[in-house]
């Protein structure tokens, strides 16, 4: 970490290209070193507010980075964090993707420090998410150490395991072998207390890699030693010094020691003849062999006479680790140790270091003593000892067996040790098994078994009172309900994620569940219960000043709105996401929500403000030198060239939206621009170059294996054959979108294509086959909620049902009769502003499509 004394991060003069901003800093920098940080804080913002009105993007993310580190330094913990998001979004508008992560490293670090560690995770977690999409290994490799760490802090085992091991072979892949030994390392230290065999693979396995590495004392002396499990190193460093050089003076005389007294005084210093060094170490060697054998538990330890242990302990390891006395207090030997083992890091080596656990750990595994490390057991701690790294083991088979396809395996692995974590009463451990399994379940589309998985989790979150765990297993338990196609389980989980949330006051969490929730019923066109989650989700995102997560929730709460022809609100939540992107320097976000201010004010039918909007939105993309985002333009004045009748304007405007994506190799996008001339064509009374259109469309949507696009195709080509007459076609086209809709869970869809192929079907005087799809397109309106389509499924199965059943044709007819004085659930539903991103789009920032 760095030193929170010294403001060293604050943005020297140097750097600043102002020199009216570079006063600004220098006053507001040496104010605040004085202690008068309100008044500081005014200069501050004073400096920002020039480089904005100057655009000078450098100073001002310089400054901002550099302020976050005062406010820190001062112990003001909310204006830090406000400054490092701020500085993150500036980094994010300028492009500057590494400067970002390192940036959220260092938020990370500094949430650690005020024990906020699920906010470190987080931000640990998007570091690591920025450097990957760089294509950056180390950088991701360094963030997932610094995951491991903090999930750890939080007592996550499995996670905290997974992002070790990817950073170990991350590092592997760019040639870091002490990166590579460090995370082997914490991994050793991970499960040095639950799986002792385990943890011996992978000490065995860092030993050879710090010494390839050549770790001398210098490099040494950068190796952090992270256990944040443990309590923090008390005491006084030189006396330490004092103990680990008599421990390294022993161990280069080869001396082996005395009769020990039972004398637990702390020295004030230890003397230089190593005959005289036993009396003084007595302590540090038990701290030792507690924190590099026994780990974060030592219960079996206290099975074990001093005469046992030195039975099994060659006399090389004797001379080191004697054995004598077992201290009073474990908790003194746990905070010593932390701190005598770093110094002996930095003196001997870590290959040496490594080297001593393995001896020490093979004689007492070869002793047949058993098992060092205890839990809590049914019987006895060796017991629970035992069946604690038994399930650890199996833990690890099972992910092997996952890695190399064999899920059977996988499956029994997961069962073993499961049961193993349940007869030693380890609920953390049941937790991981359980989560783990589900995510392999999960993996093999088997929801049903996830959701059991999920289910025995729950309870054990609440016997640990873990109401954060909980709340992150009804999110997962929500997913999979959606898998599952059942709307009203996956809503009731995130419910109940969302009030455990509001429990804790976890404001993150809570935006975290109500953006899912938005994402799902805005999937399901619940257009108004998806306005209310992000609206409720932007508020949150203002108040913990997490300005680009508000704009986003901003664009998202205006498709909610738009696709409700909530045209004004629409309107107000697009600029309002604009104002936010433009303080925060994002070019990008304003231009998108341009184009969908454009797209309101094309509903709104003023067709001037919208080219208006759309100008705007070019002027940037082409100062970006987007290609596709000028493609988008092209695209939304087509639509509102179209909208207007101008049918020969429209064409060459969606043409061009077609060469623009064609030259940035958006084979998606290309799709869009042509299903628009297609339809286009189609309107012109130009059927087979519509035809010609919405097969180049398939053929791209297949070749790109985008399974939505390739539905929309077969819509629209199932819809031109209807138009023609081609009814027998029509039907195929439609039950091939259907088949290819299947696997994207889309209910909405599925309900409106059955719904297409009874109308063809009636059509065709194919009674049977028409109930059958009319029957199935209200069953999936029922299952979502959406009262318009089921009136209108009923009402089809009326008319079609007359003649050959009027009986039932009468009940039909009341059933919708019934739902007239309902409110729609689905308002909107069919609305085309809700084309204006991207199908199936859960960012705001998605391309516009149609």
């Amino acid at each position: 970490m760095t030193d929170h004394d010294e403001p060293s991060d604050a943005p020297p003069a140097s750097k600043l290209s102002d020199p009216e901003v570079n006063g600004l800093v220098v006053e507001a920098t040496r104010i605040a070193s004085t202690g008068d940080i309100v008044e500081a804080r005014k200069l501050y913002d004073q400096a920002v507010a020039l480089c904005e009105r100057s655009q000078l993007a450098a100073d001002q993310v310089a400054i901002v980075r550099g302020w976050a580190d005062i406010e820190r330094t001062h112990g003001h913990a909310d204006e830090a964090r406000l400054a490092f998001a701020n500085a993150c979004q500036l980094y994010r508008a300028s492009g500057e993707t590494q400067r970002e992560a390192e940036t959220l490293i260092a938020l990370g670090e500094f949430e650690r420090t005020l024990d906020r560690h699920t906010e470190a995770h987080a931000a640990y977690a998007r570091a690591r998410e920025m450097y990957r999409r760089a294509g950056d290994q180390a950088g991701e490799a360094a963030a997932l150490v610094n995951l491991g760490d903090a999930a750890r802090q939080l007592g996550q085992e499995g996670p905290s395991s997974q992002a070790y091991l990817t950073a170990a072979g991350l590092y592997k892949r760019v040639g870091n072998p002490r990166g590579q030994a460090d995370a082997r390392f914490k991994l050793g230290e991970l499960y040095a207390g639950s799986n002792r065999e385990l943890a011996e693979q992978h000490f065995r396995r860092a030993a050879p890699l710090y010494e390839t590495a050549d770790l001398d004392a210098g490099g040494a002396n950068r190796y952090r030693i992270s256990n944040p499990l443990l309590p923090p190193v008390i005491g006084d460093c030189r006396t330490i010094d004092s103990y680990t050089m008599g421990l390294v003076a022993l161990r280069e005389a080869d001396a082996l020691p005395g009769r020990v007294e039972p004398d637990l005084a702390e020295p004030a210093a230890a003397p230089r003849s190593p005959s005289r060094l036993w009396p003084l170490l007595r302590s540090l060697v038990v701290m030792v062999f507690v924190f590099a054998v026994v780990g974060l538990s030592f219960r079996a330890l206290l099975l074990m006479s001093a005469a046992q242990v030195r039975a099994v302990l060659p006399v090389e390891s004797a001379v080191v680790l004697f054995l004598g006395l077992i201290p009073a207090s474990f908790a003194f030997a746990l905070t010593w140790a932390l701190g005598v083992r770093s110094r002996l890091l930095q003196i001997i080596g870590a290959a040496a270091l490594c080297a001593l656990v393995f001896q020490m750990r093979g004689a007492l595994r070869d002793s047949g003593i058993g098992d060092i490390g205890a839990t809590n057991s049914d019987s006895t701690p060796a017991a629970a000892s035992a069946s604690g790294a038994s399930a650890g083991t199996l833990v690890e088979q099972a992910k092997q067996a996952r890695a190399l396809a064999h899920p059977d395996e996988a499956r029994r692995a997961y069962v073993d040790a499961l049961e193993a974590y349940r007869r030693a009463n380890d609920r953390p451990g049941q937790i991981t098994v359980l989560l783990a399994h589900a995510d392999l379940e999960r993996a093999l589309n088997q929801p049903d078994r996830a959701i059991e998985l999920y289910a025995l989790a729950i309870p054990l979150y609440r016997d640990l009172h873990d109401r954060a765990g909980e709340a992150e297993a009804w999110v997962s338990s929500a997913e999979v309900e959606r898998m599952r196609l059942d709307p009203a389980r996956a809503r009731d989980a995130l419910a109940k994620a969302l009030a455990l949330q509001r429990e804790l006051g976890n404001r993150a969490g809570q935006s975290l569940v109500l953006v899912t929730l938005g994402e799902y019923e805005r999937a399901l066109h619940r257009w108004q219960s998806a306005r209310d989650a992000y609206a409720q989700a932007a508020i949150l995102y203002n108040e913990l000043h997490d300005r680009a997560r508000e704009a986003e929730a901003l664009l998202t709460l205006g498709d909610s709105e738009r696709a409700l022809h909530h045209l004004q609100p629409a309107r107000d939540a697009y600029t309002r996401a604009q104002s936010v992107y433009r303080q925060l320097l994002d070019s990008a976000g304003q231009a998108q929500a341009l184009l969908r201010i454009g797209a309101v004010e094309r509903a709104a039918k003023r067709p001037d403000v919208a080219r208006r909007a759309y100008s705007d939105a070019l002027t940037i993309f082409q100062q970006r030198h987007d290609a596709a985002g000028d493609a988008d333009v092209a695209l939304n004045v087509g639509h509102l060239e179209a909208s207007l009748g101008r049918l020969d304007q429209a064409r060459a405007a969606y043409q061009q939206a077609l060469a623009g994506y064609q030259e940035a190799r958006k084979s998606a996008r290309q799709a869009v621009a042509l299903r628009s001339l297609g339809r286009l064509e189609q309107r012109s009374q130009h059927p087979q170059q519509a035809q010609e259109l919405f097969t180049r469309a398939l053929d791209l949507d297949v070749r790109g294996r985008n399974r939505a696009g390739q539905v929309r195709s077969l819509r629209c080509m199932a819809a031109l054959q209807v138009a023609l007459g081609q009814l027998d076609p029509a039907a195929e086209s439609y039950t091939k979108a259907l088949t290819t809709n299947e696997p994207l869970n889309d209910l909405v869809g599925q309900a409106r294509l059955w719904r297409d192929l009874g109308d063809v079907n009636a059509r065709l005087a194919r009674v049977e086959p028409a109930r059958a799809a009319y029957v199935h397109a209200l069953a999936l309106a029922e299952r979502t909620g959406d009262v318009a389509a089921q009136r209108a499924a009923l009402t089809r199965l009326s008319t079609l049902l007359k003649s050959s059943d009027a009986p039932r044709a009468s009940e039909y007819a009341s059933r919708a009769a019934a739902l007239q004085t309902l409110k729609p659930a689905a308002a909107g539903a069919a609305a085309p502003a809700a084309a204006a991103t991207s199908a199936g789009s859960a960012q705001a920032k998605a391309r516009p499509s149609r």
